[in-house]
């Protein structure tokens, strides 16, 4: 079982049996540093069982370029 939030689109098809762990991982690593880096939940208004949904119809948490502090 897998947190929804960090699961790598890959995983949400049936026939994922056979993905490599690496490229999963990856993408589990990228959603966590957003989540530092945001300070915010990924998903976080999106209820758990249409994340898959979301993220295998090219959907990611939202990005915004930090402002440089001066």
């Amino acid at each position: 079982a897998s947190t929804l939030e960090y699961v790598a689109p890959e995983c949400t098809v049936e026939d994922a049996t056979s993905v490599l762990a690496g490229p999963l991982d990856i993408y589990a690593c990228a959603i966590v540093f957003w989540e530092i880096v945001t300070r915010k939940i990924p998903f976080n208004k999106v209820s758990p069982a249409m994340i898959p949904v979301k993220v295998y119809m090219g959907k990611r948490p939202e990005t915004h370029s930090p402002s440089p502090d001066r």
